[in-house]
């Protein structure tokens, strides 16, 4: 399972990181705004009491009275959220706006103030404010109510406000923050597509004009590939270097154990030549992967309508059959993922193998198909089908006139294997053998425009 990319995880954190801060300054806001809503109702209400203390009359009875006409309107008008209630001993003066609905009754010491909230009329939310005072030498407890309902309700407006604007900056800042996102992220994505270029042949290296960051990880990635290519070269031409210094003393033992003295012993000259055998084609082997490698490093990628034409005229210049022709038909641009030495190797062996058996035409056709598929066929003899598997043994030759050290089909054999493909032997349209190597796991890459390629070496 692999682990969440980078871009997610950040756009992730800074996501919630950025909506916690809102939610909490959001809370705030409204906690603030309440208080802030409720400090200045509590201080008009301390006003209104001061006036009605100032304007607050006992007649000689002692029950407490204000001068109609003093009072404003809204305690007159009946459930209007502005009310007050006057308690002095046990008597109680009411406010007309409050139209019978009870205030509390508590009493209070003169200069104690308490805040309540209470349910009023009509489902009113009440700020409730209680006072003790004492005037004419009279103590008694003023009770001033005002309604919340007008000013939460503002509030809330205003707070579905504030919420529809912070939605569209929060959505407007994580739109911003996602392209700031991307834009940071873009070096990786590059060193992706260069590896993925990498993998198809089209680069040699990555690009280090890179952030300083990952600049250390992608000059380590190029000194590494440069370090696997010269191991490889190196593997590859220590082997032919090591083939050709060992072909010239394989040539004088296998001159030596035809001499007369091991002739006198035919069980030790047979052991001889049957480990030089051995030595020689291994000898041979390496010598035709050199060969067909060249100087070139390991590319993942091949390219036929490169490779092909040059290999051709290699075949027939190192048979030199003057009479031969070699054909051979590609598809436009097609390009294969799989190691080019050892495409050529296989490409290789076929052609050396056709062209030993060809009377005076090999022809050579790589299928259209999403995977390497190759054809080589001859206008030689041909094989009867009971002897084809014998052609696939390491040594095998059905004719021993003809030269060589039977290596072509197994080493073909060995290849096709390495890539769990498959190879056919098969009566050829043309009288000849037809070998089909199919590698399905070589997938045929993006093809590049242009034209197929058919040709002929004469």
């Amino acid at each position: 399972m692999s682990a969440p990319s980078l871009r997610r995880r950040l756009q992730a954190g800074l996501s919630l990181s950025l909506i916690f801060s809102l939610g909490l300054y959001g809370v705030w806001n409204v906690v603030n705004l309440r208080d802030t809503g409720e400090a200045l109702i509590t201080a008009r209400l301390a006003d209104d009491a001061e006036s009605l203390v100032a304007l607050l009359e006992f007649d000689d009875q002692g029950r407490p009275r204000f001068p109609e006409s003093a009072l404003p309107r809204f305690f007159h008008r009946a459930y209007s959220g502005h009310y007050f209630l006057v308690i002095a001993g046990d008597e109680h003066l009411a406010s007309r706006s409050l139209w019978g609905h009870p205030l509390p009754l508590e009493r209070l010491p003169p200069g104690e103030v308490r805040l309540r909230h209470l349910d009023g009329p009509l489902d009113q939310h009440l700020l409730v404010r209680l006072a003790g005072y004492r005037k004419q030498g009279r103590g008694f407890t003023l009770v001033l109510a005002e309604d919340l309902s007008q000013m939460e309700s503002r509030l809330n407006r205003s707070l579905l406000q504030v919420a529809m604007w912070s939605l569209a900056v929060l959505l407007l800042v994580l739109w911003v923050q996602a392209r700031v996102v991307r834009r940071t992220l873009m070096p990786l994505e590059r060193i992706q597509a260069q590896m993925r270029q990498m993998e198809r042949g089209e680069r040699e290296r990555l690009d280090e004009a890179v952030p300083a960051e990952i600049q250390p990880l992608v000059r380590e990635l190029n000194r590494l590939v440069a370090h696997l290519e010269g191991r490889l070269r190196r593997s590859r031409e220590g082997l032919g270097n090591l083939a050709h210094t060992l072909k010239g003393p394989l040539a004088v033992l296998a001159q030596l154990v035809e001499q007369p003295p091991l002739q006198a012993h035919p069980v030790l000259q047979a052991q001889f030549r049957e480990t030089l055998e051995r030595l020689s084609e291994r000898v041979e082997r390496e010598l035709k992967r050199a060969r067909l490698a060249g100087e070139g490093v390991g590319k993942a990628v091949f390219v036929p309508g490169e490779e092909v034409p040059t290999l051709v005229d290699l075949v027939r210049r190192v048979h030199g059959r003057a009479s031969l022709s070699i054909h051979y038909r590609i598809p436009p641009g097609v390009r294969y993922r799989i190691d080019r030495e050892d495409a050529l190797e296989i490409l290789g062996n076929l052609l050396d193998n056709a062209v030993k058996w060809a009377r005076s035409t090999v022809w050579l056709e790589i299928a259209a198909l999403d995977h390497l598929c190759v054809r080589v066929e001859d206008d030689g003899p041909g094989v009867p089908e009971a002897e084809r598997p014998r052609l696939l043994d390491r040594g095998a030759r059905l004719d021993e006139r003809r030269e060589g050290q039977g290596l072509g089909l197994a080493i073909v054999r060995e290849a096709v294997a390495h890539y769990r493909g498959a190879l056919r032997l098969e009566s050829g349209e043309r009288g000849g053998l037809r070998v089909v190597v199919e590698l399905p796991s070589a997938r045929r890459l993006s093809p590049a425009a242009g034209a197929g390629v058919d040709g002929a070496s004469d």
